[in-house]
C-alpha cells in the first residue's frame, strides 16, 4: 500500500496538533481559575484563628 506510511504520519500529526491545542485551551483555563482564587484570597483571605489541627 503506497502511501499508508505517510497517511498514519499525517493522521499522527494531526491528532497531536489537536491534542496541544486541546492542552493549551486546559492550560489557560486553569491559569484563570488560578488568578481567580488568588484574587479571591487577596479580598478575603480564610481566617485560621481558633482552629488547630487534629
Amino acid at each position: 500500500m503506497p502511501g499508508s506510511a505517510s497517511t498514519r504520519t499525517e493522521f499522527a500529526l494531526q491528532r497531536t496538533e489537536e491534542m496541544l491545542a486541546e492542552n493549551l485551551a486546559l492550560c489557560s483555563r486553569i491559569r484563570t481559575a488560578v488568578e481567580a482564587a488568588d484574587r479571591l484570597m487577596k479580598i478575603d483571605p480564610p481566617s485560621f484563628e481558633g482552629r488547630r489541627a487534629g
